[in-house]
C-alpha cells in the first residue's frame, strides 16, 4: 500500500509538467514531397526525434495553442454507449449494456468514471494521491455522490487510466522523454515506449499521430497479472457545444470509437456521442477539507512595523512576490513574459479584443487557464460552461463599461493606510476604473441578509483583529451576475460571505481570500499570495479604461 502510494505520487509529479514550448525541440527542417493525408503541418519532413514526434502528436490532436505552442488543453468532459463485459477468470465474459460518462481535469490529475450499468451506476473517482467511489446519486443527475467509499488500492490503477487516455498518454511521454524509446513502422506509425507508475506504457501513434493504441502491463483485481489496453480510433472535432458559440470548429481532435481490453479480450467497447472538450467546468471535490491557509514565519518577526494599538501597521504600497516568475499555484502559467534581447520583458501573447483573460489562437479558441476552480453545484454547471466558452463577448462581462470588479477580482489592495479604528485600501486594477475600500475595526458588526442592498460590487466590509492577522469580512454583493469572481464567467450571489486574512510578519504580508457563496459544495480558497510592504514607495498610475457601448460592438469574428 504504501509503496502503491508513493510511486503514484512521484508519477504525478512528472504527470503534471506541461508540454513545453517546441522552439528547442524541432530539428533542422529537411526538403520532402511527403505529406501526411490529414495534416498540412506534417507536409515537410523533420528529422524524426522522440521530442519532434510527440510535438506533432500534440499538435494533431490540438493541445499546442498560441503563439509560442503551449499545451493549454486541461479539461474534458465526454460521454457515450456501448457494451461492456463482466471478466471472469472462466467461463465467458458476461455482457450488458453501458451509458458511459467521464470527467478529466489533467492538471489536477483527476478523473471522475460514470458507468451507468443494467445493475446500476459506479462512480469511481481519482484526484492527486486519493481514490473513492461515489455513492447516494441522483438518477437522472450529474455523477457527485453525497457519500464517499475510500479506495486506496485502487489509486495506481484510476491514475494509470488516466495517463492512457489520448491527451494524458501524450503528456506523459513527454514527461518521460528522457527515457523513451521510439521506434518508427511502416506507413508512418509510430511506437513510443516510456517508464509510468512502476510499469511500462506502450504508446502507438498512427499516420495522423493520434494514439490509436496505449497499453500497459497491469494487476486486475479479478484476473490478476495481465496487459491493459485502449484502442482509440475514428477522431473527429465535436464542437461547437454551446448554442450561443460562434466558433464552428475547435480543432481539438478526440476518438469517436474507444475499446479498452484486458489481456486482449474485450472489456468495454465504447461509442462516443459528445465530448466537451474546450475546457469545461470540471470539479472534483476532495473528502478532506482544505489545508489552512499559510502564515509566513520569519525569524525578524519582533521588527514588525506596529501601529499605536500594537497590531502590524500594514501602511504602505505592496509589491507582489513571486518566486517562480508565473501565476502562483498553477499547474501551468498563460502569458508569462519573455525576456527580450534587450534585458527587459514584454509579453508577446495576442489576445482577443485587448483581454488578457483569453488568450487569441488560432480557429478563436477560447483558453481557460485558471486551475483553481470554485466547486459550483450541478445546476450551475451548463450557464458556468456557457458563460466559460462566450464570456469574452461585451458586455458579458460586468467589469467592461468601466465597471467595478468585484472584490475578488480586485484582490490584494496596491496601497493601504491604516488606524486604529479602520483601514483604507487602494486598488488600480488594469483596464479597470481604480477603486478604494474603508473597512472598520472598531467592533461595527456586519448587516444582516434583511438589510443587504446589493449596491457595491465590493460589498459591505467589517474587519477585526485576530491576534496579528487581520480578518476582513464581507456581504451584501450585487445579484443577476452583476459580480464575476474571474474573467472566466465564475458568477457571485448576492448571498455570498468573503473572508480575507492579512497577515503581517516583518517587511512581508501574506493574502488570504476565501468564498462562501451558495452556489458551490464548498467554500474556495484562492491560492496565498505574498506582498512586500514599502512605507516610501508610491502606487503606480492606472491604465486607462476605455468605455465601450455593448450595443455598438461587432461580433468576435
Amino acid at each position: 500500500m504504501r509503496f502503491e502510494a508513493l510511486s503514484a505520487l512521484v508519477a504525478l509529479a512528472a504527470f503534471s509538467a506541461a508540454i513545453q514550448s517546441p522552439h528547442d525541440a524541432v530539428a533542422q527542417e529537411t526538403a520532402s514531397p511527403a505529406a501526411a493525408p490529414d495534416d498540412v503541418y506534417l507536409s515537410r519532413k523533420f528529422e524524426e526525434t522522440p521530442r519532434r514526434i510527440i510535438y506533432t502528436a500534440a499538435r494533431s490532436l490540438g493541445m499546442l495553442r498560441g503563439i509560442h505552442e503551449t499545451d493549454l488543453f486541461y479539461r474534458l468532459r465526454y460521454k457515450g454507449a456501448g457494451i461492456a463485459y463482466a471478466p471472469a477468470k472462466t467461463g465467458p465474459w458476461k455482457p450488458s449494456p453501458i451509458k458511459y460518462y467521464a470527467e478529466i481535469s489533467y492538471p489536477q490529475q483527476a478523473m471522475r468514471v460514470d458507468e451507468n450499468l443494467g445493475a446500476g451506476r459506479q462512480i469511481h473517482v481519482v484526484v492527486g494521491n486519493q481514490a473513492w467511489d461515489e455513492k447516494d446519486i441522483a438518477a437522472d443527475g450529474p455523477p457527485a455522490g453525497k457519500t464517499k467509499v475510500m479506495t486506496p488500492d485502487a489509486l495506481n490503477r484510476r491514475q494509470l487510466y488516466l495517463a492512457m487516455t489520448p491527451y494524458g498518454a501524450i503528456k506523459a511521454a513527454h514527461a518521460n522523454i528522457v527515457k523513451l524509446k521510439m521506434t518508427s513502422q511502416p506507413h508512418g506509425i509510430y511506437v513510443l515506449t516510456f517508464p509510468y507508475m512502476g510499469t511500462t506504457m506502450t504508446v502507438t501513434l498512427d499516420r495522423n499521430r493520434r494514439p490509436s493504441k496505449v497499453e500497459a502491463p497491469y494487476v486486475d483485481p479479478v484476473l490478476g497479472k495481465t496487459v491493459l489496453s485502449f484502442e482509440y480510433s475514428g477522431y473527429k472535432d465535436y464542437e461547437p457545444i454551446t448554442p450561443t458559440s460562434d466558433e464552428e470548429f475547435s480543432f481539438l481532435y478526440f476518438p469517436a470509437h474507444i475499446v479498452r481490453k484486458l489481456g486482449g479480450k474485450t472489456s468495454i467497447e465504447l461509442n462516443v456521442d459528445t465530448c466537451w472538450c474546450t475546457n469545461p467546468y470540471v470539479y472534483f471535490p476532495r473528502p478532506a477539507a482544505p489545508p489552512a491557509p499559510n502564515q509566513l514565519v520569519m525569524a525578524d518577526a519582533a521588527k514588525t512595523p506596529r501601529n499605536a494599538d500594537g497590531h502590524p501597521d500594514l501602511t504602505g504600497t505592496w509589491r507582489r512576490i513571486d518566486p517562480d516568475g508565473g501565476v502562483v499555484g498553477r499547474a501551468f502559467t498563460v502569458g508569462r513574459p519573455q525576456d527580450n534581447a534587450a534585458g527587459g520583458s514584454e509579453t508577446t501573447w495576442v489576445t482577443r479584443q485587448g483581454n488578457d483573460n483569453y488568450l487569441e489562437v488560432d480557429a478563436e479558441y477560447i483558453v481557460k487557464s485558471d486551475e483553481d476552480m470554485p466547486a459550483y453545484k450541478p445546476d450551475y454547471w451548463d450557464r458556468i460552461h456557457d458563460l466559460e466558452e462566450n464570456a469574452y463577448r461585451r458586455p458579458a462581462d460586468p467589469q467592461y463599461g468601466c465597471k467595478n470588479q468585484g472584490l475578488v477580482r480586485l484582490g490584494a489592495p496596491q496601497e493601504a493606510f491604516s488606524t486604529p479604528t479602520k483601514l483604507a485600501f487602494l486598488y488600480t486594477p488594469n483596464m479597470a476604473i481604480p477603486w478604494y475600500r474603508e473597512v472598520s475595526t472598531n467592533g461595527k458588526r456586519l448587516p444582516k441578509p434583511d438589510d443587504y442592498q446589493g449596491v457595491f460590487p465590493v460589498g459591505a466590509s467589517v474587519g477585526h483583529w485576530d491576534g496579528d492577522t487581520l480578518v476582513v469580512e464581507t456581504v451584501d454583493f450585487p445579484g443577476g451576475e452583476g459580480v464575476w469572481y474571474t474573467g472566466r464567467g465564475w458568477i457571485g450571489s448576492a448571498e455570498a460571505k468573503i473572508t480575507e486574512r492579512y497577515h503581517r510578519v516583518g517587511n512581508r504580508v501574506t493574502y488570504d481570500i476565501t468564498v462562501d457563496d451558495p452556489a458551490f459544495y464548498e467554500p474556495w480558497t484562492r491560492p496565498t499570495q505574498t506582498f512586500e510592504i514599502d512605507r516610501a514607495g508610491m502606487l503606480a498610475q492606472p491604465l486607462t479604461c476605455i468605455e465601450y457601448d455593448g450595443n455598438y460592438l461587432p461580433p468576435s469574428n
